[in-house]
């Protein structure tokens, strides 16, 4: 069946080529161009550049020029928070996809700086004005596991 279909497609274009005149012998030809001497070297020819007009754009008198003001913003130095820096010790089983769900937890809450965990104490250093120890205890106590205090 497959190559039925192919020879049909090939008939089809060899008698679409044939219609188009792709078989027909080609009428007179023209003769091949003859050879000319090699050009000369010449000089090129000066151009002058056309004067552009120099009148302004007319101005309308309804228009003003719109001046805009823009504040440059300025880089006010702020005290450096005082962290507190702190090792919780905490007891349960622990796998290390439960570590990094606490550590991401933890790094999520605001005015904490860093957190480094391992599987009985967390590492971590936190800004009091903005959280309180409490807050980091009851995180951690949230996955399950107790903490000493």
């Amino acid at each position: 069946m497959y190559h039925r279909n192919v020879f049909r497609l090939g008939l089809f274009i060899l008698i679409l080529l044939l219609s188009m005149g792709c078989g027909q012998k080609p009428a007179a030809t023209a003769p091949p161009p003859t050879p000319t001497a090699p050009a000369t070297a010449t000089t090129a020819p000066t151009v002058t550049p056309t004067p552009m007009p120099t009148t302004p754009a007319p101005a309308t008198p309804t228009e003003t020029p719109t001046v805009i003001f823009t504040a440059i913003p300025t880089v006010i130095p702020t005290a450096t928070p005082q962290l507190e820096k702190e090792t919780i010790h905490y007891s349960g089983a622990l796998s290390v996809e439960d570590l990094n769900a606490l550590i991401l937890e933890l790094q999520a809450v605001p005015g904490v700086a860093t957190v480094q965990g391992g599987m009985q104490d967390i590492e971590i250093a936190y800004d009091p004005h903005q959280v309180d120890r409490a807050k980091i205890i009851a995180v951690i106590q949230s996955h399950g596991y107790s903490v000493e205090q």
